[in-house]
């Protein structure tokens, strides 16, 4: 019987600390960490686009993953998402690059997200922009927004890319730990260990992953 193999993926240590402890892994995790633990893979990839692509490939060469999970922070461009709200990332656009849309990768876990959202009713669903840039101005905001974005991050899209070209889904949950305006520095590192709002939810997708 074919035991499936997970990976958890996040861009810092802060984010994948409320997993690993959930999982029962008690070490903390630093950037560029790769740790096989029972049924899954942890990764912690560092920030940015180019740091993403390259430790998940890094990870797809090494172990033979069936699916992938991305958590992280991300900040806020809709009034609709809240601090500390949690977001399944439903569409991709990378605002620095060329890449708009869904590949096939997300859209093999489009069932899980479908029924993430009606069983987690508390769960928001989201447009989410990628780019090599922390957001923390009302004009780059704006931008954004003009683009269709709800919320933005700094690795998603790159993830997206690397995993359809090893043809694994994946599914990422965002927690908001700003509104991406001039005072996203600061409510970003207040809300560093926001990762925890997740925890709750595992269950629920691992069970869904092993199972179909």
């Amino acid at each position: 019987m074919h035991h499936k193999k997970i990976l958890i993926i996040s861009a810092m240590a802060e984010e994948m600390l409320p997993i690993t402890k959930y999982l029962s892994y008690e070490k903390m995790l630093k950037a560029g960490d790769i740790v096989e633990h029972g049924s899954y893979v942890f990764a912690v990839s560092s920030i940015g686009k180019v740091a993403a692509a390259m430790t998940l490939t890094k990870v797809l060469e090494q172990y033979n993953i069936d699916a992938i999970i991305n958590i992280g922070l991300a900040g806020s461009l809709s009034p609709h998402l809240e601090f500390g709200d949690v977001v399944v990332v439903k569409h991709t656009i990378e605002h620095d690059g060329l890449i708009e849309g869904d590949n096939e990768a997300q859209k093999r876990l489009y069932p899980l997200f479908e029924l993430l959202t009606v069983e987690h009713p508390e769960l928001k669903s989201g447009i989410l922009v990628t780019g090599d840039q922390f957001v923390a101005s009302g004009s780059t905001r704006e931008m954004l927004q003009s683009k269709g974005g709800q919320l933005v991050d700094m690795e998603w899209a790159a993830l997206a890319k690397v995993a359809d070209h090893y043809q694994k889904p994946l599914i990422s949950l965002k927690i908001i730990s700003d509104n991406a305006d001039e005072e996203a520095w600061e409510n970003f590192f207040k809300n560093l260990h926001a990762g925890e709002r997740v925890v709750k939810h595992l269950p629920f997708i691992l069970e869904f992953i092993v199972n179909n």
